[in-house]
Formats: C-alpha cells, sequence, structure tokens
C-alpha cells in the first residue's frame, strides 16, 4: 500500500498485465503511509513508531531479486519484512536486516520473484526505493554461503509449540559497537503479529516489540525484558543458539509467572502458556563478569548511593537525556529514571527491603556506564 489507497481489504487474487521489466532500474515512490492509528494493534505494536510509514512494494523482475549492497532511502529503516503464509499454524512475518545480513524466520536477503515485502519510513519525507537491475540474480540460488566467523557476540532464541516444531517464532540479538539500546534504523527489525495460533517472542525495548536486536556493549551485566504471546495454550520450548556468545558469560532466562531462574546453557528450557498469561513473562540475564573491555566507563558520569537512594551526576557535555536502570543483584529491573537535557542531577529514591549490592546502569546518545553500590533499607 501506499498514499492510503487499498485496493482490496480482503484476501484475494489482482490480474495485472504488461511487458516484464528486465535490463532497466525501477524506482518506487514511497509515502510516509499514517493510515493506521496508535489505537490499532498493527503488526505487534500501538505506538506511531510502530503504526506509520508503511509500503508495500514488490519484486518487479521475474528473477531473484538480491538485497545485499542495497541503495536505500535516508528516512527508511533497514528492515524488511514479507508475510509467509505458511509459516506456523496460520502464518508469519520473516525479517531480515541488510545491515548484518540478518534474518528469523526464514527472512533472507534473496526475494523470490514478484514476491511483496513491507519496508518503513521513519519520517515524512518524500522518499524512493529502487529495484536495480545489477541485483538481479540469474544462478540458483539456495546454496550455503559460507562467510569468516563474526567477532561480535550474538545469539538466536527459537520458542516451539509442543508436538508442532513448525509452530515457532525466532529472534536474534547481537552486542554491536555503534548500535544502541533503542530501536535502531539501521540494525533491528520490529517484531510483527504473526497469525492465529502462532507465538509470538521478541525483546522489549522502550515498549517497542523487536524480533533482531542490537544493542550497545554493556559493562558486567544486561537485563532485557522479553514478551512472549500467543492465542493457543499449552506447552512450549525455548532453544537458545549460543555457539557465538562469549563462553565465559553466563546466560539465564528468568519466568516471571513462576519465578525460576532457567540456564540457557544447559539445553532447552519449557513453560505452560494460558492465553491469560501476562505477555511481559521473560527477563533475559547476561552476566559478563569481568570483561570490562565489552563496553566503556564515562568519567562525565558519577554514581553514588546511601540508604536507599541513588544519586548520579553529570559534567560535560551529554548529548540527550539520560536513562538510568537500577537492578538488583539477579539483574531483575527496579526502577527506571531520566534526567532531561541540561539536567545535572538526579535523585532516585527505592522501595528497598534488604541490603547488598545494586546495578546501576546510565546510557545516553554518547555516555554508558555501568556501577555497582551498596545500598540498605531506610531506617
Amino acid at each position: 500500500f501506499g498514499s492510503n489507497d487499498f485496493i482490496t481489504t480482503l484476501p484475494g487474487k489482482v490480474d495485472l498485465e504488461g511487458p516484464l521489466f528486465t535490463n532497466t532500474d525501477v524506482p518506487i515512490g514511497l509515502d510516509y503511509n499514517s493510515g493506521q492509528t496508535s489505537s490499532v494493534n498493527f503488526e505487534g505494536g500501538v505506538t506511531l513508531q510502530y503504526t506509520e510509514g508503511w509500503n508495500m512494494l514488490a519484486n518487479p523482475y521475474p528473477c531473484v531479486y538480491d538485497l545485499t549492497g542495497q541503495n536505500t532511502p535516508s528516512n527508511m529503516n533497514d528492515a524488511y519484512y514479507i508475510w509467509n503464509s505458511n509459516g506456523g499454524v496460520s502464518g508469519q512475518f520473516t525479517q531480515y536486516t541488510e545491515n548484518g545480513d540478518v534474518g528469523v524466520n526464514q527472512g533472507s536477503k534473496y526475494i523470490a520473484p514478484y514476491q511483496s515485502l513491507f519496508v518503513q519510513l521513519n519520517s515524512n519525507a518524500p522518499a524512493s526505493f529502487v529495484f536495480e537491475a545489477d541485483q538481479r540474480v540469474v544462478q540458483k540460488v539456495g546454496v550455503q554461503h559460507f562467510k569468516t566467523e563474526s567477532t561480535n557476540n550474538h545469539m538466536r532464541m527459537v520458542v516451539t509449540q509442543k508436538g508442532n516444531i513448525d509452530n515457532s517464532d525466532e529472534n536474534y540479538l547481537e552486542f554491536e559497537e555503534t548500535a544502541t539500546d533503542r530501536f535502531d534504523e539501521l540494525w533491528d527489525a520490529r517484531e510483527m503479529k504473526n497469525g492465529e495460533g502462532v507465538p509470538n517472542f521478541a525483546f522489549i525495548l522502550n515498549e517497542e516489540e523487536i524480533a533482531i536486536n542490537r544493542m550497545a556493549l554493556f559493562e558486567e551485566s544486561k537485563t532485557i525484558p522479553m514478551t512472549f504471546s500467543c492465542s493457543n495454550g499449552g506447552t512450549y520450548f525455548i532453544n537458545a543458539q549460543l555457539d557465538f556468545m562469549d563462553p565465559s558469560w553466563s546466560i539465564e532466562l528468568e519466568d516471571l509467572k513462576t519465578g525460576e531462574m532457567h540456564n540457557l546453557r544447559t539445553g532447552q528450557v519449557s513453560f505452560e502458556h494460558s492465553i491469560k498469561n501476562q505477555e511481559n513473562r521473560f527477563l533475559l540475564h547476561i552476566n559478563g563478569g569481568d570483561n570490562s573491555h565489552y563496553s566503556h566507563s564515562d568519567n562525565r558520569i558519577t554514581i553514588a548511593g546511601h540508604e536507599n537512594v541513588v544519586n548520579v551526576s553529570f559534567s560535560g557535555k551529554i548529548a540527550g537525556r539520560k536513562k538510568v536502570e537500577v537492578y538488583d543483584i539477579s539483574g531483575r529491573l527496579l526502577n527506571t529514571s531520566y534526567a532531561e537535557i541540561g539536567q545535572n542531577y538526579l535523585e532516585i529514591p527505592l522501595q528497598i527491603r534488604s541490603q547488598g549490592s545494586y546495578l546501576i546502569h546510565v546510557s545516553s546518545k554518547d555516555a554508558t556506564k555501568s556501577q555497582k553500590i551498596f545500598m540498605w533499607p531506610q531506617q
């Protein structure tokens, strides 16, 4: 779709006639489609960042199209989404990001002849996507590609339904030096709403659901909320592919419903799901121990604590507002607060019941710092 014009709102076929495109580039104009509203559960999210800017394109060539090195408008996100009617038990979206060549749920850089796909603009400005004739693939594809091993730490998780391994959802996590802990237009892909009975399993960043998630490098530990939803109850399994994660890191999945902590390195996790369960059910805890070389500590940020109060002060120029997260020793997020632009001091009182160590993580566009402090209940 584009320009808020829809051929049909129901499933069906459209007959098109005309000459085939062969050796010519095919430019397609993109519109900042605002046909959805923030009250509509559009493809996995309800925020305006989710619901606006979508365009549906199609490979115009009678052959496979390769997205490698694709030139895109500056205001278009790097992710590509394709609806697979055979995914899961009733249909599922594939996601693919050309930056880093990462796909989940069978997402790939190869687009089948005349295959439709979704892309999203992130600002209301004129844009054009050009299918380039040089990107056509004339040889047979589907052969395994061998490449050098990535040095970045990355992992995949797949959730499957008991008794139906094809009814699944996949996500991807990577720690990348140039990424942030927000949705990165050049790195990430959104979680899309799968078909009836197909699970959705994704990361949560600032209330947005993310399927392909690149995050900033961290110091010591990282906790990432995760959501699971499905209209079918029953037993589900989570398997993590950790071959490319630092072997010294501990990686655990906390089930907030049962209170259990699962070590993902020891194998498969099983859980019971009911449609009455909360969606934000899991926390992914990654503890890097003393591997501080995976991040940098910024001396413009000072963190201290007294009794149950966290004090954070800022000096020098720090871009944007500053986010302060407080975790307990198990990695559970206790509080999130913000210091606005120009605000140089933040005092955060906490409701804590026991003395012990707490992790304070501060981040902004150009600064990050994590520090453990000792705190105790107010007398």
